[in-house]
């Protein structure tokens, strides 16, 4: 006999496996295991950071006392090793941050051996990964230097495409955040390792977005700021910049970098959980 209307029932509309899970994953709690521990590991994980960061330093150091323009061999160094050795830093302590996450005392030496032996997919992971999310923005810059901009109206074109470059870059950031912890953790290679983290983040778009916004970008806009009332401050002044903007900004970088590697960790550790029922111990079994 035919249902009466009430008594048929709505088709059920199955999930995309990747998004399953996704309303599990609480971004407000990772943050907060995030922040504790950074709190407590401080006094390891800044100075260690300023030793990945001498490089990239170092190179913009040589870019200032060169006198060059912007688009240097040098500065371009610079970007690149900025970029990579930020993302290998990552790697080398996502093993001391499970342990912490499962109450136990974090393992430096141990940690560092477990990244550095992961560092050859970590660094292809992050080189695809930046070409991704800075690619379009490099492009408008060469494409700006080369122009030559003099009219209003290309300026002000050339400056909406460079905001909705950096938005861009945000977005795709914040799909693909934990690209570096499943390079470690799963063994995967770059291509892989960016498809899984994409899938990882799914269903969860909005709150990651918060996170980079939170982690990242304000990051970045505080270390301009700093930056910027140096370069003023000489101006006015008429005293030679010299090179405290850069040290001192290298310092932020080494706090905010801590923070970051942090944050990447416990946010990996909670999409796994969220939507896999993986828990620390788990993510720690595949570590020697």
């Amino acid at each position: 006999m035919e249902p009466t209307p009430q008594h048929r029932r709505a088709p059920v509309r199955r999930r995309p496996s990747a998004l399953r899970g996704a309303e599990n994953f609480r971004a407000g709690h990772a943050l907060g295991r995030a922040f504790g521990i950074f709190g407590s590991q401080i006094l390891v994980l800044v100075p260690l950071a300023a030793v990945f960061l001498a490089v990239p330093t170092w190179l913009e150091v040589v870019h200032r006392e060169s006198g060059s323009g912007t688009l240097t061999g040098t500065h371009i160094a610079h970007t690149v090793a900025n970029w990579l050795l930020t993302m290998a830093f990552q790697a080398v302590v996502t093993y001391a941050v499970f342990q912490r996450l499962r109450g136990t005392p974090a393992r430096y030496g141990a940690s560092f051996a477990e990244g550095v032996a992961r560092l050859p997919s970590v660094l292809g992971t992050s080189f695809l990964l930046g070409l991704i999310v800075w690619g379009p923005l490099i492009l408008l810059s060469v494409l700006l230097v080369a122009a030559r901009v003099s009219s209003i109206g290309a300026a002000f074109f050339f400056l909406l495409v460079m905001l909705a470059s950096f938005g861009w870059a945000l977005y795709a950031f914040s799909r693909q955040m934990v690209a570096v912890q499943v390079a470690v953790v799963e063994g995967a290679g770059p291509g892989t390792a960016l498809t899984r983290a994409s899938s990882l983040t799914a269903g969860a778009r909005g709150r990651m977005f918060g996170i980079v916004m939170l982690v990242y970008a304000l990051p970045a806009v505080i270390d301009a700021i700093v930056r910027v009332m140096f370069v003023t401050r000489a101006h006015v002044q008429s005293e030679s910049l010299g090179l405290t903007d850069i040290f001192v900004g290298a310092g932020l970088d080494a706090v905010f970098l801590g923070l970051q590697a942090v944050t990447a960790a416990c946010v990996y550790h909670a999409l796994r959980q969220a939507k896999e029922g993986v828990g620390v111990d788990d993510l720690l079994s595949v570590f020697s």
